[in-house]
């Protein structure tokens, strides 16, 4: 099955301007960061400097792994302990019916952080 992939909503014009070097701007766009993650549980940066073609490429590679079998997703698997590689995961709260998600997590920054054994299998796009 194909995602659809739609445009996501602006909400009420507010953008998150992090990066102003006045002090009290910054306070206040946390403050929009903090209310976006409480009452919607997400956000959507803008004007963040990254490429837009660069996203358009990293979005069409991540869409193409979750699109390969199984089998070939489960190369990336969890190791035991371990939150970073493929996986599956299950939201249940007492007001909805169990949720499945499948995700693929590592960390990237601080380099430090960084797990050395993964980065060898990933599909070579995503190797980038």
């Amino acid at each position: 099955m194909e995602m659809e992939m739609r445009k996501p909503a602006k909400l009420g014009g507010s953008f998150l301007s992090l990066l102003s070097p006045e002090p009290c701007i910054g306070e206040l766009e946390l403050g929009k960061l903090h209310s976006a993650c409480k009452d919607w549980g997400f956000f959507q940066v803008v004007n963040h400097g990254v490429d837009i073609s660069l996203l358009e490429k990293v979005k069409t590679e991540i869409q193409d792994f979750f699109n390969l079998p199984m089998d070939e997703k489960k190369k990336f698997w969890q190791e035991e302990g371990d939150v970073e590689g493929f996986g599956q995961m299950f939201v249940q709260s007492e007001d909805q019916k169990l949720d499945w998600a499948d995700m693929f997590y590592m960390l990237i920054l601080p380099r430090h952080k960084r797990n050395p054994q993964l980065f060898p299998k990933l599909p070579l796009p995503l190797r980038g």
